[in-house]
């Protein structure tokens, strides 16, 4: 859970940069380094999101909640 909630608070900071870096042009013209970048975003968010549902979805069983 740490590891999810480390990712995304990295993961949210990347996206602020890169969206303020992209309106103010601080980041270049180029797209190839815009989208490689967005892409990583993406990809860090889709592992984080894998890890909390392979999480939730593994938390309890059936035999946890049996009388």
């Amino acid at each position: 859970l740490t590891l999810t909630v480390l990712l995304s608070v990295a993961n949210a900071w990347s996206t602020t940069v890169l969206v303020v870096g992209t309106l103010t042009g601080r980041l270049g013209r180029d797209v190839a380094p815009l989208l490689s970048t967005a892409a990583a975003i993406l990809l860090t968010n889709i592992i984080a999101l894998s890890v909390l549902s392979f999480t939730s979805a593994t938390a309890f069983s059936p035999t946890d909640v049996m009388p």
